[in-house]
Parts: C-alpha cells; sequence; structure tokens
C-alpha cells in the first residue's frame, strides 16, 4: 500500500504467489513489489515498512549475499537506486493491519488485486491508523 506524506492513500497491489520457501522469501516479494508499485507510480522519496525483522536487519546491515533471499535483495537495492531518499524498516504487525488486510483481498483463484482508491474495506483502518484516538 502506498501513502503520501500526510499519509492519505496513493493505492495498493497485491499479488498471489502460489509458492514461497518461507515467510521471510515472501516478505522479501512483497517488498519489492510495493518498491515496483512506488516506482511505477513516479514516487521519488520512499519508506518501506515491513513487520519482518530479520528482512530489515539483513537490509540495513546488507549482509545478505549468502542467504536464501539474496536474489530478492539485490533486485530491491537495485529498485531503491532510482528514489532521491529510499529506507527500508521494521515496523510491528500492529502497524502494518491495512496492508495485511489488502494482501487478504487475493487467492489462488484471484491472484491480483489492484487499488487506486482505498477499497472500503480498509475505511475504518485507515482512519485508525491516522488517528489513533478512535477506537
Amino acid at each position: 500500500m502506498l501513502r503520501n506524506s500526510e499519509r492519505g492513500f496513493e493505492g495498493g497491489r497485491a499479488l498471489w504467489y502460489p509458492r514461497g520457501l518461507d515467510a521471510l522469501m515472501m516478505e522479501a516479494l512483497a517488498c519489492r513489489d510495493g518498491i515496483q508499485l512506488a516506482r511505477s507510480k513516479g514516487v521519488s522519496k520512499l519508506l518501506v515498512e515491513t513487520d519482518c525483522e530479520m528482512l530489515a536487519k539483513l537490509w540495513e546491515k546488507r549482509t545478505f549475499m549468502r542467504s536464501h533471499i539474496a536474489l530478492i535483495l539485490s533486485e530491491m537495492l537495485e529498485l531503491s537506486t532510482s528514489f532521491t531518499d529510499f529506507s527500508l524498516m521494521y515496523a510491528p504487525r500492529s502497524c502494518n493491519r491495512v496492508a495485511y488486510l489488502l494482501c487478504k483481498q487475493v487467492t489462488g483463484d484471484d491472484r491480483l488485486g489492484e487499488w487506486q482508491i482505498a477499497p472500503t474495506c480498509i475505511d475504518r483502518l485507515l482512519a485508525e491508523d491516522c488517528n489513533p484516538d478512535i477506537q
């Protein structure tokens, strides 16, 4: 999911991957896909948040060359150079509820979800995320 500097929804995409070695690989693919989406929309500054602490650590230390996801991380590194400002950081899953719900919109039968405007299924979560006092 893409948000602008005012935390407004700018678009989203979710892809179904039928197979993945493990959660780390799937999260790396999701981050790579998000970076590609941001690039295609002409974003110049990008902050990628992941709820996978291992991925964030691999990225931060650039120690991924021996990892089984090295090719994906190398792709992400190459893509990151197209932004004037780029960072990838860990954020707990509780801060990632909108992206998590959007991912649940795709299945093996419906393998791509793409949104230019926020779908109604995330309206409440977007409001709560931007206004943490809303219950």
